[in-house]
């Protein structure tokens, strides 16, 4: 059974090391839509015992920016 969980928005608006224009760039590109720069939707999927799959999505565009599989070691 797959299980899909929503992060919350403020749980993903803390970047630690994020200091550098370049750092904060990249964070900006990986959370936010490029087309309008709405902050991203991002949904986990466990797929079996050793990997999630990560879903991210526009919620002002409806489209889907990311998929990507994790191994869990």
């Amino acid at each position: 059974m797959k299980e899909v969980h929503n992060t919350e928005i403020a749980a993903i608006q803390y970047y630690e090391n994020a200091v550098s224009i370049k750092q904060k760039d990249y964070v900006k590109l990986q959370c936010h839509c490029v087309l309008c720069n709405t902050q991203l939707e991002l949904k986990y999927e466990k797929l079996d015992c050793f990997e999630i799959k990560e879903l991210a999505s526009c919620p002002q565009c409806q489209i889907r920016t990311r998929t990507k599989a994790y191994p869990l070691n």
